[in-house]
């Protein structure tokens, strides 16, 4: 029974191994320029959306840079507990092909984002108004 278990371990751990061993193989300049080029990329099929007389592929590029922007956020945090998990920049990768590319954007807006931001609207609206306000009061004096 624990040989069992232990040649379980082992097994599971080669594994294991084998995808950090993957995850090695592409140098950190590859994934670093990859995801930029697929930002650049979400930047000009959203210039074609905003040229284009149809209005729906607009509504999927706004969706792609809210969701890009929270992303974008949450990495402050989550880079710093996520980051040692093998394939972990390559996901992110894979997340925003399928957030711009794939249209995925619009879907996850439609059933997830949307709502949650719709709900709470009115919260976010008078933090902003009170945050703005405050600003205003500090910097009140200091550009003249």
């Amino acid at each position: 029974s624990s040989r069992v278990l232990w040649t379980l371990a082992v097994t599971q751990l080669k594994k294991f191994e084998f995808v950090v061993r993957v995850s090695k193989m592409l140098p950190d300049f590859v994934v670093y320029y990859g995801s930029a080029v697929v930002l650049l990329l979400c930047g000009y099929l959203s210039f074609k959306a905003i040229e284009s007389e149809d209005k729906r592929d607009d509504r999927q590029w706004l969706s792609f840079w809210i969701l890009y922007a929270l992303l974008n956020f949450a990495e402050l945090w989550t880079d710093l507990i996520l980051s040692w998990i093998p394939l972990y920049n390559e996901i992110k990768i894979a997340v925003l092909v399928f957030l711009g590319p794939f249209h995925g954007a619009l879907h996850i807006y439609n059933t997830i984002v949307g709502p949650f931001l719709k709900k709470h609207e009115a919260r976010i609206d008078a933090s902003g108004a009170a945050a703005a306000a405050r600003l205003k009061t500090a910097t009140r004096g200091k550009a003249e």
